[in-house]
């Protein structure tokens, strides 16, 4: 990290149109291309950091929980543990859908990924979605915009007949 940050500005300055990542492989060239003298410098760098980071560890002691909120006080709050005994929380309805549907997709679909199967039941899932609605609403619909001539009253609230 010393030879990249003591370079990359160099690098940045000769180069402004490079992109980020560019430049990481511009300070990587330049690194391996140092000789073992010039290498050796940034090596004993290095190792100066790591004795000051362990012995800075000997003292610290991570933060206290004192089962405060963060804040301040630098205390993190614990996440409780769960409960084995627990019942599971309920399955959304799209759960359920996809439990029942996964394994005849994946029957019709061998070859398709983990990921391509998820598509699939989400596709399943709204078109099955769809045609419940368009099948509930098809009679009202019908009635209100496209037969006029039809006594009573429309079923859809606030619609007009046309």
């Amino acid at each position: 990290m010393y030879f990249s940050n003591a370079i990359r500005s160099q690098i940045k300055e000769e180069n402004p149109e490079m992109s980020f990542g560019d430049i990481g492989k511009e300070v990587g060239k330049r690194y391996k291309a140092l000789s073992e003298e010039e290498r050796k410098k940034w090596d004993d760098e290095a190792a100066k950091d790591k004795v000051r980071y362990q012995e800075e560890m000997e003292d610290y002691s991570g933060p206290e929980d004192n089962g405060g909120g963060g804040g301040a006080s630098g205390s993190l709050k614990k996440k409780p543990s769960k409960d084995p005994n627990a019942p599971k929380k309920a399955s959304s309805a799209y759960m359920q859908f996809s439990i029942a549907n996964r394994a005849r997709i994946k029957e019709e679909n061998p070859d398709a990924s983990f990921g391509d199967i998820v598509s699939c039941v989400s596709l399943h899932s709204f078109l099955v979605t769809s045609a419940f609605f368009l099948a509930y609403f098809a009679d009202t619909w019908h009635n209100c915009f496209f037969d006029p001539g039809q006594a009573g009253e429309c079923a859809m609230e606030g619609a007009e007949r046309r």
